[in-house]
Order: structure tokens, then C-alpha cells, then sequence
């Protein structure tokens, strides 16, 4: 279900055109793609088979979760959980360092670039969020991640 057609494909087409920079290559109907590029495309076909009505959210969420992957080689890093932990310390070096916030939902991250909010603390943007809801036995979860949102529309 999508909210807005062209947006949605100008975010996926940025997503691709990044990972169409991984240097890593596998080959696929005869013909070599960038590895991490395929593998979006890949997740998104899979995505279309199981829930051809996913939201726009979701469709991001499927388009980008290996995006860049390969700048930061996991192979670099032990194996098991320990190595698996240095791994994702590393990509702290993209600086992003996402915070949760007492009695708010999501992942958090300060603003320095935006002015202060009224009450003088730093600017903030909620970048992620996982939700799950019980009702009658039965379990609902979706994954939200806000890849530079328009808000205009909520404006008044």
C-alpha cells in the first residue's frame, strides 16, 4: 500500500545506487551484479511473493537493511557472538549512535545541526522503531525505520 508512488521510488533508487557501489560481485542469471544491490533486489521480490500490500515503511526497511554492508566486512571480525559485537561497534564510525529516551518508543538520535527545542534540550529525531501488540493470542509486529521523512503534510 503505497502512500506516495514517487517518493518511494526516489528513497529505493538512492538505496540502490549506493549499494550498486559494493565492490563485491556474485553472479546471477549468467550475469554479474553488485552483491549487496542483488541482495536488496532479492529481499524485495521475496517481499512482493509474501505481502504484496506492505507499506512503504516496510519496503524501505527490505530495500536497505544491507545498505553499505560491505564497507565494514564482517570476515574482518572473529566469528560467534563476540566478533559478531566488535563488528557492529565498528560501525559506529558512521557516527550515527542511535539512544532510546524513558517512557518514549523508538531509537533516538540528537540533532546538533537543528536548533534546540523549546525547552533548551538538543534537537532529536526518531529514526526507529519496532512495535508489538497482543490481541486476542495473537501477535502484530512491524518495523518502522525513518529514512529522512517529510513532515510537511502534518503541518495543519
Amino acid at each position: 500500500m503505497t502512500v506516495d508512488a514517487e517518493r518511494l521510488e526516489r528513497a529505493i533508487a538512492g538505496f540502490d545506487a549506493f549499494n550498486g557501489a559494493d565492490p563485491n560481485t556474485e553472479t546471477s542469471e549468467g550475469e554479474e551484479h553488485p552483491k549487496e544491490l542483488l541482495y536488496a533486489k532479492r529481499m524485495t521480490g521475496w517481499l512482493d511473493k509474501l505481502a504484496p500490500d506492505a507499506s512503504d515503511a516496510l519496503r524501505l526497511a527490505v530495500r536497505c537493511q544491507h545498505i553499505g554492508r560491505w564497507s565494514i566486512r564482517r570476515d574482518e571480525y572473529p566469528e560467534g557472538v563476540k566478533g559478531y559485537y566488535q563488528w557492529r561497534g565498528a560501525l559506529a564510525e558512521f557516527q550515527v549512535r542511535g539512544e532510546r529516551r524513558p517512557g518514549r518508543v523508538g531509537v533516538w538520535v540528537e540533532r546538533p545541526g537543528k536548533p534546540p527545542r523549546p525547552d533548551g534540550s538538543p534537537a532529536e529525531d526518531k529514526i526507529a522503531a519496532i512495535g508489538v501488540r497482543l490481541r486476542r493470542w495473537v501477535s502484530f509486529h512491524g518495523v518502522s525505520v525513518n529514512v529522512d521523512p517529510d513532515l510537511s503534510h502534518y503541518a495543519g
